[in-house]
């Protein structure tokens, strides 16, 4: 099995649709960071988006427009038998080198759980 952490950073991007001070998630997979050159790390709008939840995924970064549904980097969401969540890391929306990760379902749900109480705080505080 996989492990999954995060942190979070106050970064001041140079780009981005008025996001360009505020708190970026960084997400781990056995103490590697997963990023890319190509994007932003993520804020707690991409964490909390209701669309991003109807699809299944997770933004891990989104594109310098600060919009994720223009482009990002997410993580594709499968619940699998024996209490196991699968990852495809992957580029949105155009494919283009999945990555395939496995979680205990339990240590996951508490790691994604804690994420979204961080963002939802400072989703509050933006407003």
């Amino acid at each position: 099995m996989n492990r999954l952490t995060f942190t979070t950073e106050r970064v001041n991007l140079q780009q981005g649709d008025g996001l360009g001070n505020y708190l970026a998630f960084y997400f781990f997979i056995d103490g590697q960071k997963i990023e890319s050159d190509e994007y932003n790390p993520a804020d707690c709008y991409d964490v909390l988006d209701e669309e991003v939840e109807k699809q299944e995924l997770i933004v891990l970064a989104h594109c310098g427009c600060g919009v994720w549904g223009c482009s990002s980097l997410v993580a594709w969401i499968k619940v699998l038998p024996e209490n196991v969540v699968e990852w495809t890391v992957d580029d949105y929306p155009c494919s283009r080198n999945p990555q395939k990760y496995y979680f205990d379902k339990a240590e996951y749900d508490s790691t994604i759980a804690e994420i979204r109480q961080i963002a939802l705080k400072e989703s509050e505080k933006r407003k």
